[in-house]
């Protein structure tokens, strides 16, 4: 099974792969559908899924395809970003059940979204979101983020990431994936993070599954 795909966290090299694109404007091949957004209530529409755009000013969007968005937006702070990463996938697995569904995905995500060799885990937890949908689970970790320095070291970013997983009413064997991540140098946190990270979690909602019309 291809753990990435069924997990929400943001990959540290998917993170900075995303990173590059919107750092390098009109360098990157990338930037020609990468955007800044107004603070409007726009509603993004994708294969299986909408979302809504975050509701701060400074954030930027990459589009342009169909069924995966992101947005970007740099910190005040030296090193630190927030990011939302929304995507569909396909999975092998089969679940008879919410309970089911509830464990195996709660320890998957929680198990394989950091690496010890660059990671320390602080704080991890995962349940169900009935209030999203049915078969819907949401976590949230915080870590210590290294890089490719070793972990003994002083020099890291703390990083938070709250996850939606979904499995998509018409098609089981497709999920529907989000991921909030903030990163950040210790001691620069922003005590709104959780209230940040919830009214973006609260802005997705499960479409058809069909291509969605020219926005």
């Amino acid at each position: 099974m291809d753990v990435i795909k069924t997990t929400t966290m943001i990959p540290d090299h998917l993170f900075g792969r995303i990173l590059l694109c919107f750092t390098l404007f009109g360098i990157s091949a990338c930037a020609s559908d990468v955007h800044k957004l107004d603070t409007s209530n726009k509603r993004f529409y994708r294969y299986g899924f909408s979302i809504l755009s975050p509701q701060e000013p400074g954030w930027r969007v990459k589009e342009g395809e169909s069924k995966k968005i992101s947005f970007y937006k740099k910190g005040k702070s030296p090193k630190s970003a927030s990011m939302v990463l929304a995507y569909l996938s396909k999975h092998p697995l089969h679940f008879d059940s919410e309970a089911e569904f509830e464990l195996v995905m709660g320890k998957l995500r929680l198990s394989k979204e950091f690496r010890p060799k660059q990671n320390v885990l602080l704080q991890k937890k995962a349940s169900l979101a009935p209030d999203i949908g049915k078969y819907c689970l949401k976590s949230y970790s915080k870590l210590k983020d290294f890089g490719r320095k070793k972990v003994d070291k002083d020099n890291y970013v703390v990083r938070e990431n709250f996850g939606l997983l979904c499995l998509h009413p018409d098609d089981k064997t497709k999920l529907v994936n989000l991921g909030v991540s903030f990163r950040y140098l210790p001691g620069t946190e922003d005590k709104a993070i959780q209230a940040r990270a919830e009214k973006i979690l609260a802005g997705i909602r499960l479409e058809p599954l069909k291509l969605p019309a020219t926005q």
